[in-house]
């Protein structure tokens, strides 16, 4: 198990497929993943995903968002309202605030203002706890 700290800037699939590649998956659509953080970075790379088959549990502390998302509301502009009512209905992109949820991941993208840098940054969950 992974876990990923993208970025600004960082190209969705790039990020998406170094997940799968680090993480050993050999039938990428099979990965459940876990984006936290539903802002500007978080949440395209949370519906990139969920377009491209992983099944995508989107945290974010800020309930109000989370629920606004979960209504296929889109506070950020890149990501069109359109996009998120197919994945919501077919459940392969779930937004949530609650810390249980994302139990059970197969890959984590932890997206946060301290996360800015030159290089996608992976490392082992194994101490994380579940």
């Amino acid at each position: 198990m992974f876990s990923v700290c993208t970025p600004v800037g960082t190209r969705v699939p790039v990020a998406a497929g170094a997940v799968a590649q680090q993480a050993g998956c050999l039938d990428r659509s099979s990965l459940r993943v876990v984006v936290v953080g539903q802002g500007y970075v978080g949440l395209p790379l949370a519906v990139r995903a969920a377009q491209t088959g992983h099944r995508v549990v989107g945290f974010d502390t800020d309930a109000r968002r989370a629920e606004a998302l979960a209504c296929g509301s889109s506070p950020i502009e890149d990501v069109a309202a359109a996009e998120l009512g197919p994945l919501l209905r077919d459940s392969t992109y779930r937004p949530t605030a609650s810390p249980d949820d994302p139990a059970g991941f197969d890959a984590a993208v932890i997206e946060r203002p301290e996360c800015r840098g030159p290089f996608l940054t992976t490392f082992p969950t194994s101490e994380v706890p579940r």
